[in-house]
């Protein structure tokens, strides 16, 4: 993601929104307007949306879309970055006609992006696919931090990845039950006089009390969503800064 030495000599602009990204975005779609594929068409949308409204710390941002011909969303697409009136995005719409297998679409990217991280023209390099979307906290706090991470500990700052289920909920499923019992007893109340083993194995690893899927997945995105990114920040800040004093406890 990040540019080479050369591209981190240009001069800013005054108020320090000079840098310049190189974003690729794959997006299959094999001639079809099916519900899925609404959905990803409006992600791509959704994406560019952010990157226009919300990457401020970028003065241009590049976006190449690379796809297939048969993409059945190709012209809407299009249709909708003029309508729109870009400006701080500059689309482009790469179709790959002659990949040996659709899956080659998402490597169609390396070549031309290699090009640009040579060309020093860039400060910023994103890959990402028509269903992720990266929100302009996350990317605030990339800008923000990453620089100074790498410099003092040569690790890259990445993203957390949260998915959602097919109604739109988060779906991060942090402690799935591992060995459901498949056949559960349909009598609940069994007969005590020939049901009941008088001397029952001990269970060897008694559960604790299990707290529902949905009310952990909800606390885990709530934890997510009021961090985003700035979950790495607590991660990798200790090692950049001291940390500001929080409030004074109340009596």
């Amino acid at each position: 993601m990040l540019g080479g030495d050369t591209a981190f000599s240009r001069p800013r602009t005054h108020d320090g929104s000079g840098l310049v990204m190189l974003a690729h975005v794959t997006f299959h779609n094999s001639n079809s307007t099916s519900a899925i594929e609404w959905v990803n068409y409006n992600s791509v949308l959704a994406t560019l949306e952010e990157m226009e409204t919300g990457y401020t710390a970028f003065q241009r941002i590049d976006v190449t879309v690379d796809s297939n011909p048969t993409n059945a969303f190709v012209r809407p697409l299009r249709r909708w970055a003029v309508e729109r009136q870009l400006r701080r995005v500059r689309l482009r719409v790469s179709l790959h006609a002659r990949l040996p297998h659709p899956f080659r679409l998402a490597w169609a990217h390396r070549e031309h992006m290699e090009r640009a991280v040579l060309s020093g023209r860039y400060d910023w390099f994103l890959y990402t696919e028509a269903d992720v979307f990266v929100p302009s906290l996350a990317m605030r706090v990339q800008v923000q931090l990453a620089l100074k991470l790498y410099a003092q500990t040569q690790l890259l700052l990445g993203f957390a990845r949260v998915s959602n289920d097919t109604q739109n909920r988060p779906n991060p499923s942090p402690n799935p039950d591992p060995d459901p019992d498949p056949n559960p007893d349909p009598d609940p109340n069994p007969d005590p006089d020939t049901d009941l083993d008088p001397n029952p194995d001990p269970e060897p690893n008694p559960r604790p009390t299990q707290v529902s899927n949905d009310t952990q997945n909800r606390q885990f995105y709530s934890d997510i969503r009021k961090s985003a990114a700035p979950a790495a920040r607590f991660e990798v800040m200790g090692s950049l800064s001291e940390p500001e004093p929080g409030p004074e406890p109340h009596a």
